[in-house]
């Protein structure tokens, strides 16, 4: 969500303020703020809270069952 506002703020204020050093400014900003938000993410990703895989065809999944 701060990215996209990031992104907007320069959007509107580098045209309004004319002032250029402000976008390389914000994107500097906007990827701190990635690289932040995706370290904090941390050695998780990728696994289930729980240690455990869901079982094959699990909840909310179609595959495996048929439809008549």
């Amino acid at each position: 969500m701060a990215t996209s506002g990031g992104v907007l703020v320069g959007f509107v204020l580098v045209p309004l303020t004319g002032w250029l050093w402000l976008d390389p400014a914000l994107a500097a900003l906007m990827a701190v703020n990635i690289l932040w938000t995706g370290w904090g993410a941390g050695p998780g990703v990728g696994r289930w809270s729980d240690g455990r895989r869901p079982a094959r065809g699990g909840a909310g999944s179609d595959r495996g069952r048929h439809l008549d």
